[in-house]
């Protein structure tokens, strides 16, 4: 069969099954429009999330009080943060390092005592975290990527 006498055959079926062919044609339109819709209405909801998030504040932070919560790593030996009490009473500028924020900051030679720069202001290093990296799906924000700062110091600044 050549090439015109497929569209021949074609343009006979069509015409001698017009409902199927309707059906078929408004099938193709209505899943075309309907991806569109969904997709444009999920970019339009993100980018109105985003927009509030803006407003809201670009250096915002969470915050736990002392204890890291069950969900956040399986990891026994994390749950408590290393922070002194002194270091929470005196307010002092002492941060506790992820490993990758380690890795790009203080390079593979980190110490302890070393100073960074949060924001431009100083804190010491008194902690480097071992890598851990993503726990769980729900972590937004690997440990390796966190400095950690005490409540108590983030109020004075």
């Amino acid at each position: 069969m050549g090439g015109v006498e497929v569209v021949r055959e074609a343009l006979r079926l069509l015409l001698a099954h017009k409902l199927r062919s309707l059906l078929t044609l408004f099938g193709l339109v209505w899943g075309t429009a309907a991806v569109i819709f969904l997709v444009g209405w999920g970019r339009g909801v993100r980018d109105k999330l985003e927009l509030g998030f803006f407003k809201a504040g670009r250096n915002m932070g969470e915050v736990w009080a002392g204890r890291v919560s069950e969900e956040f790593t399986p990891a026994v030996d994390r749950r408590f943060l290393w922070f002194t009490p002194a270091d929470v009473e005196h307010r002092r500028r002492v941060v506790l390092v992820g490993d990758l924020v380690r890795r790009r900051l203080l390079g593979p030679e980190a110490r302890l005592g070393t100073w960074i720069r949060i924001g431009g202001i100083p804190f010491q290093v008194v902690g480097l975290l071992a890598p851990v990296g993503t726990q769980l799906s729900a972590d937004r924000l690997a440990v390796d990527e966190q400095v950690w700062v005490p409540i108590s110091t983030v109020f004075t600044l």
